[in-house]
């Protein structure tokens, strides 16, 4: 290895380290050779899962140089996650709301998740966050210029801070959100400001939503009369001009034979009236996709679909 030349190892373990972390660490075992060989590159795919390592994840950040700071896939997680689909993690899955009991703790898994995003910013391209810890704004708290793709899976802050308000995103392509009740009113505003050359948007809220169809129809300036003929040249709405495709599930596949049978037809109404609409906004404007109901997404299966989703990164320059 030590013959080897140092940009052909470079390639090699930028190739390498696309799993989330286990190869890099792996690197720093081998020799001390290959762990300062592989500084550069061994954070070039980061999987942070639990509040602990959300703080040590900002510390070895912080202790990193600027030229070995160089996070390019970053999934952070605040609860346990599955390594396989068989996994269970049922008796861990609850460790972070107790891990959050005193304020103190808090404030310092918060100073750390924004400080993490600080120093990745320069190079961050894709991020997927997985929390049920309410956020303080309805996106992230940091300024990312070179974000591409970001999932948030989690619910949205019952009200955010304006002064957070004004990160902005501009490389920003796909946004997804996941695991949702309900969404803020100014959640397009906010995009349309942050995020303002978006071309894929797509929700998966974690039950059917009452309003989430009429505030997206305005968002996108459908027009709601039966006769209107489809759109082929896009109205002016809220959400950037840049907006290609939309897709919206109404919540997830519905299970009637567990809990309260007067709950479930109720859902079943309201995921029905979801699904009229979106398919009326279907047929009025190509940019928007129905997605059928499917199984519930799981905060514990997060990681392994973050992983295919890596998979399909074709750069990773």
């Amino acid at each position: 290895m030590e013959k080897c030349p140092i940009e052909i190892c470079h390639q090699i373990f930028r190739a390498a380290c696309v799993d989330g972390g286990k190869t890099g660490i792996a690197l720093s075992l081998v020799s001390r050779y290959v762990n300062q060989m592989s500084r550069e590159v061994k954070y070039h795919s980061v999987t942070v899962i639990g509040l602990d390592q959300i703080m040590m994840f900002a510390k070895v950040l912080k202790d990193l140089p600027p030229k070995y700071r160089v996070v390019r896939h970053l999934f952070l997680a605040s609860m346990p996650q599955k390594t396989d689909p068989n996994d269970d993690v049922t008796s861990t899955l609850y460790q972070e709301i107790g891990q959050v009991g005193a304020e103190k703790h808090y404030d310092g898994v918060c100073d750390a998740f924004s400080l993490i995003l600080e120093l990745s910013a320069p190079t961050l391209l894709s991020f997927y966050l997985v929390s049920r810890i309410p956020r303080t704004v309805n996106m992230l708290p940091v300024s990312l210029p070179m974000l591409m793709d970001l999932t948030i899976h989690g619910p949205f802050p019952a009200a955010s801070k304006a002064e957070l308000r004004e990160h902005t995103y501009p490389s920003l392509r796909r946004l997804t959100f996941m695991g949702f009740s309900d969404h803020p009113l100014d959640l397009f505003e906010d995009i349309a400001f942050q995020a303002p050359n978006l071309t894929h948007l797509s929700f998966f809220p974690s039950q059917p939503s009452r309003n989430l169809h009429g505030d997206l129809c305005d968002a996108l300036n459908i027009p709601t009369k039966s006769s209107y003929v489809v759109q082929e040249v896009h109205a002016v709405g809220t959400l950037p001009a840049s907006v290609v495709r939309v897709e919206v599930q109404p919540g997830p596949r519905q299970d009637n034979n567990k809990g309260n049978r007067r709950r479930s037809v109720l859902v079943d109404q309201v995921q029905e009236e979801m699904r009229a609409r979106l398919l009326f906004m279907q047929r009025r404007d190509k940019r928007v996709k129905y997605i059928e109901p499917g199984p519930v997404a799981s905060y514990c299966d997060a990681k392994l679909l973050w992983l295919q989703e890596r998979a399909r990164w074709v750069d990773d320059s």
